[in-house]
């Protein structure tokens, strides 16, 4: 019974985080419109990416059980990569399973800003190669 009431007390306490970090983002994106103007524009630029991250290391076992075949390149705990940089390495990879092949092109129609770089997904994979090179 402890088990029981120790998790059901995690699941809200996450979800009360989750909700206070959202309102978080909507008060600081609105203060900082307030006092930086249209400079603020930027500000779920980062904020999206951290996500993204956090999200593709903590739910690596969704991902990979829904997103990569087999031999795929697997999400893994404590990267810095994102869910794109893994539909991207893995659509290179041609062990990106059917649905997710789907994804990769509407995020390619999306996100026209990276259309000149073959689009969202490619733009993620050649970034993190890039600093793999840097290193």
């Amino acid at each position: 019974m402890k088990k029981i009431l120790k998790f059901l007390l995690q699941v809200i306490l996450s979800l009360i985080a989750t909700v206070l970090i959202i309102l978080a983002d909507i008060l600081t994106f609105i203060i900082l419109l307030c006092t930086k103007g249209w400079e603020a524009l930027d500000y779920f630029d980062n904020t999206g990416y951290r996500l993204d991250v956090v999200s593709a290391s903590r739910n690596r076992t969704l991902w990979n059980a829904i997103l990569v075949k087999k031999w795929g390149i697997m999400f893994q705990n404590g990267t810095t990569h994102t869910i794109s940089y893994h539909i991207g390495a893995n659509y290179n990879k041609k062990t990106l399973k059917p649905f997710w092949i789907f994804l990769y092109w509407f995020l390619y129609v999306v996100d026209f800003s990276t259309w000149k770089e073959w689009g969202h997904c490619q733009s993620s994979v050649d970034y993190f190669n890039w600093l793999n090179e840097e290193k």
